[in-house]
């Protein structure tokens, strides 16, 4: 079976707990990535669930950086504009 790599940058804790679990149940990080990647591919409902609520985590955080950005360039262009400035 070919197999191909990925690299993965995890928070310093997430790897440590990450690793942790995988060893309490006598198995390798790459077992465990190995068999959720199956899961989502296969339609695990459980999975999916959990695709989706990140996809909505982050769609809601990059829309609160695009709200503060325009904050941003709302209050500056207006005062560049006020002519009481």
């Amino acid at each position: 079976m070919n197999r191909k790599s990925i690299h993965i940058n995890l928070t310093l804790p997430t790897h440590v707990a990450f690793k942790i679990v995988a060893a309490k149940n006598h198995l390798s990080m790459q077992e465990l990535f190995e068999e959720f990647a199956r899961q989502i591919i296969e339609g695990d409902a459980r999975m999916l669930e959990i695709v989706e609520d990140l996809k909505d985590r982050k769609i809601h955080k990059l829309g609160m950086k695009f709200a503060s950005t325009d904050k941003e360039g709302i209050f500056d262009a207006i005062q560049h504009e006020n002519p009481m400035s």
